[in-house]
């Protein structure tokens, strides 16, 4: 029992001090004089966002009972699904919404996307 109790506590003890030390790891290659730098906030580009509009091409949206999808550069994508590193986040009649950090692109249907069978054509 005293090996039990003595091994535990070797255990949790120390738990807690090696969390706090490993949030203050310090490179000991870093040069003395180094003072470290907040991380500088990205900021998008709008140019690549644009370039993007013209790449992605909307072509379909299928609506049934059980799902909603949209047919973007020919691959069918449900929301929370990403291409080219957007994420869609919205599926609407004609439309739909791609999310990239903070910026939202809009892409609009290239085509009706309805097919008629030649009986409906006459």
């Amino acid at each position: 029992m005293n090996k039990s109790l003595i091994l535990f506590l070797l255990i949790v003890i120390p738990g807690p001090a090696w969390a706090q030390s490993s949030a203050q790891l310090v490179d000991p290659l870093r040069p003395s004089h180094y003072q470290p730098q907040p991380p500088a906030e990205v900021q998008l580009d709008a140019q690549p966002i644009e370039r993007l509009r013209d790449q992605l091409q909307l072509t379909v949206i299928l609506t049934s009972a059980e799902r909603t999808m949209a047919v973007i550069n020919g691959r069918p994508l449900q929301v929370d699904q990403t291409i080219s590193g957007f994420r869609l986040v919205r599926i609407g009649v004609d439309s739909v919404d791609l999310r990239k950090g903070e910026q939202t692109l809009t892409l609009h249907r290239t085509i009706s996307g309805v097919k008629k069978s030649p009986a409906q054509k006459q």
